[in-house]
């Protein structure tokens, strides 16, 4: 068992995710889920403790999370001169 459940979208996997399925099967509660990735990030809520911490990450796929990690990945990628420009038509 992991000792933390967090999720991309509590909502979202109650209905979709793997969270969903160990509610409906009684496995865990929604309670039992320690937190969304995004107050892990913005740091409202704590993510592992420690490298034996082991934590259960259900995610079920954010369109504004994807685009939020392009566009950052795309800024580093042009601060360190990474890549190669191209056209795409």
């Amino acid at each position: 068992m992991a000792d933390k459940i967090v999720c991309d979208s509590l909502q979202q996997c109650i209905v979709r995710g793997e969270i969903g399925n160990a509610i409906r099967a009684g496995a865990i509660t929604q309670e039992d889920v320690s937190a969304e990735i995004g107050e892990v990030v913005l740091g409202l809520k704590s993510g592992r403790q420690s490298e034996e911490e082991i934590t259960f990450f259900d995610s079920t796929g954010m369109g504004i999370q994807d685009n939020t990690t392009a566009e950052i990945c795309y800024k580093r990628a042009v601060e360190k001169g990474l890549g190669r420009w191209f056209e795409f038509i």
